[in-house]
């Protein structure tokens, strides 16, 4: 079974297996919560988070802003930096993130969100509301473990069924004492 079913090729998808997939079984892919996918960056002092921002206005594309931030500024004024998660309301802390990643326009970087831990800039690339499907990039986990289940199904359906045509398969069923079955009829 861990050579023939279990084996590490029964996980692998290629791309256009999940596309497939999703395409066909999207309506099983609908959101249970609001979702956003987004980018963040925290920065120690607002000036720096400014200039962030003002540098993904100005079209300069995530990832080169970030380490534009990381080489102009101060070591250790940009503390933390996420590119393109999903998260729920109940996953992005602190809270007034979600407020901002809820009501932020469409990959426009926010402005400035103080906290205690400094200041935050998002850019929400995508929001999914609750009941609507899920992206393929939100799913895929789950669609690539269907995937995986299904193929090894077939092996060991496939495996089953030569085990049976090459041996006589005989299903011995013992008696069972009275006593330890109660048949009653409904009165």
């Amino acid at each position: 079974l861990e050579t023939e079913v279990y084996n590490p090729q029964s996980v692998q998808s290629r791309k256009e297996e999940i596309s497939s997939y999703y395409g066909a079984h999207r309506t099983e892919f609908i959101a249970s919560h609001d979702l956003a996918l987004l980018s963040l960056a925290l920065f120690r002092d607002r000036e720096a988070a400014n200039g962030f921002r003002g540098a993904l206005v100005r079209g300069t594309p995530w990832s080169n802003a970030v380490q534009q931030a990381r080489s102009q500024n101060q070591p250790g004024s940009l503390i933390v930096v996420l590119d393109s998660v999903y998260y729920r309301e109940a996953t992005l802390y602190p809270a007034e993130l979600w407020r901002v990643a809820s009501t932020t326009p469409r990959q426009e970087p926010s402005f400035p969100i103080r906290t205690d831990d400094g200041f935050y800039i998002l850019a929400v690339w995508r929001f999914t509301r609750r009941g609507d499907v899920a992206d393929l990039r939100y799913v895929r986990d789950e669609i690539e473990s269907r995937l995986a289940i299904a193929r090894r199904q077939q092996v060991m359906d496939s495996l089953l069924v030569n085990l049976r045509s090459k041996h006589v398969v005989q299903i011995l069923v013992s008696s069972v004492p009275l006593d330890t079955v109660n048949l009653k009829a409904d009165e």
